[in-house]
């Protein structure tokens, strides 16, 4: 009578010591313009975030059209935050008005300012979600 209870616990314990699945985080970017590639980084960690680097993810794509969407498969839970760029790269163009034609933006919604990871990074558990990132035109970001 005890093996059954003695099983189901084993089956419990293996259970709760299994690791947690792996998550796909879609990221919908708008606002972008048509010529001039678009980097996107996803961060884990605040620290990285604010230096913007050692990013955890990392894609760059051509010139895209005027949204695009992203995966980022097999993420572990944990939170996570986005950062996207758009330089414009019109040649002829002075420095101070390719500097305005480049775009940023974070999943923090910040606009000119960047959030901080707190405000910018979405959680990630056993559920596939989903963000927006407006990406603006100013080079004060």
């Amino acid at each position: 009578m005890k093996t059954p209870l003695i099983l189901a616990a084993a089956l419990y314990g293996l259970l709760a010591a299994a690791p947690a699945a792996a998550a796909t985080l879609e990221v919908h970017l708008d606002h972008l313009r048509p010529n001039g590639s678009l980097h996107v980084a996803l961060y884990r960690d605040a620290a990285s975030w604010r230096q913007q680097r050692d990013a955890y993810a990392e894609r760059t794509l051509p010139a895209p059209g005027p949204s695009e969407t992203l995966r980022f498969d097999g993420l572990p839970p944990g939170r996570y935050a986005v950062s996207a760029q758009q330089e414009a790269i019109e040649e002829w163009l002075p420095q101070p008005l390719l500097l305005t034609l480049a775009r940023h933006g974070d999943s923090g919604g910040g606009g000119l300012l960047r959030a901080a990871f707190e405000r910018a990074a979405i959680s990630i558990g056993d559920e596939d979600p989903s963000l927006r990132v407006h990406l603006y035109a100013d080079s004060r970001y």
